[in-house]
């Protein structure tokens, strides 16, 4: 877990540049998705999976999407993924 004095490190210096910003961004977001996620085994039995994996899809598309452009997303897909994929297809 990041201490705190590293994470208002990181916000200082997204204030200031545009790539800390996004990192924050990408941080705050998985740490609300983590947050969100089932804390119980009753909740796990109630829990619409579906549901729930394409709004967690949906959170970080909308977060990647504010951090590069759309059509910039593939270049940060593993070149393994993306070999891995053509063979499915």
């Amino acid at each position: 877990m990041m201490e705190n004095e590293v994470y208002q490190e990181l916000v200082r210096r997204a204030s200031h540049d545009p790539d800390y910003a996004s990192y924050v961004l990408l941080l705050n977001t998985c740490k609300n998705i983590v947050e969100a996620a089932p804390d119980s085994i009753e909740t796990l039995n109630k829990d619409d999976k579906q549901n729930r994996l394409s709004t967690t899809m949906e959170q970080l598309m909308d977060v990647l999407t504010q951090c590069v452009p759309f059509e910039e997303l593939i270049y940060y897909v593993p070149r393994k993924m993306v070999m891995r994929r053509r063979m499915v297809i």
